[in-house]
């Protein structure tokens, strides 16, 4: 075997030629195609949209873990549950309590049709005469005070009869609707008290239902093709996530990392996802935007259930309640 030094004398050449980096990758490399960079680009910026998103996630949850272990006003336990229709309903038989940074907590309890009783009424009291029914949002349910307090019951006490208290807190004119319609011809009352107020309108008119953590889909008005109004059901499910479970539990990192991982987190990314794709399903026309004619919701839900009363007898009685009217003196 000829070494390469006996080589290199035979023929002339040196023995090792020079190697250079520089000229060797100047001439060897391919530039980048627009393509490339592009995807190059996206996933830099998919990166740093991640990187916003996971300290995003990290702060609301912490913000509600403070929430909920602080004495911010809330419920002290799941009160209300997912419904394919309304978005959600109170549960069926709960009993919860409605807590405030000041004072005592208000006892709150639902009976079999998810309507408001008295914390210490039976669940089927007797068929008492006449009936009251009510819809309407948390103004009606009596949001901040006792069962025996709210309107609906103090109107059925005057007429020595019951009172089914059907609103629910965050409720709009859908849900009214809604309710009407399942609890009018069930129940045949003698008299259905309907609440009216702007807000209720601004309700039937968006996907969401003002709360007080996480988001609320709910269903809607919107615009069919031939110029009416349908009622088109919540975009998505809500997410199962609990955070309330965790209130009364005591502090510790151990709960903390349990809260975090069980409860907000999944609670966070279940709502950032689906509002996202909500949105741009109805950017790109794939789903119904909310109506913007709110004269014509009016319209439809009282319209509606004044018929519906009408088919049982019943007599509706419209409520007026805005935070600009002076209180009704009581006598």
């Amino acid at each position: 075997m000829t070494s390469p030094l006996r080589y290199a004398a035979r023929t002339g050449t040196p023995p090792f030629q020079p190697f250079n980096l520089s000229i060797m990758s100047s001439e060897h490399r391919q530039p980048l195609s627009v393509r490339k960079k592009l995807l190059f680009s996206a996933v830099v910026f998919g990166c740093f949209l991640l990187l916003l998103w996971s300290g995003s996630l990290w702060w609301r949850s912490h913000r509600l873990y403070s929430q909920i272990m602080g004495s911010a006003r809330g419920w002290s336990s799941r009160i209300h549950v997912t419904d394919p229709e309304l978005g959600f309903v109170p549960k069926a038989g709960a009993e919860s309590e409605e807590v405030f940074p000041i004072g005592p907590p208000i006892p709150t309890r639902i009976d079999e049709n998810s309507c408001r009783i008295p914390a210490g009424q039976n669940d089927q009291p007797a068929a008492e005469r006449p009936l009251v029914l009510a819809l309407g949002c948390s103004l009606t349910f009596g949001a901040a005070c006792r069962a025996e307090d709210t309107y609906p019951f103090l109107v059925a006490e005057d007429l020595q009869g019951r009172c089914v208290n059907g609103a629910a807190c965050s409720y709009g004119l859908v849900q009214m609707l809604l309710r009407g319609r399942e609890l009018i011809p069930k129940l045949r009352p003698d008299l259905v008290l309907v609440q009216y107020s702007p807000w209720l309108v601004d309700r039937a008119t968006t996907n969401y239902a003002p709360t007080y953590f996480g988001k609320l889909p709910v269903p809607y008005f919107f615009d069919t093709d031939s110029g009416e109004l349908d009622i088109h059901p919540p975009a998505f499910t809500q997410s199962e996530a609990d955070p309330l479970q965790y209130r009364q539990s005591p502090r510790s990192a151990k709960r903390y990392f349990a809260f975090l991982f069980r409860a907000s987190l999944p609670l966070l990314v279940h709502d950032d996802i689906w509002t996202t794709v909500t949105a741009a399903r109805q950017a790109f026309g794939l789903s119904p935007e909310p109506t913007t004619r709110r004269q014509a919701v009016v319209d439809r839900v009282y319209g509606e259930l004044r018929e519906l009363c009408s088919s049982t007898g019943s007599r509706m009685i419209i409520v007026m309640l805005d935070k600009g009217l002076p209180p009704i003196q009581r006598d």
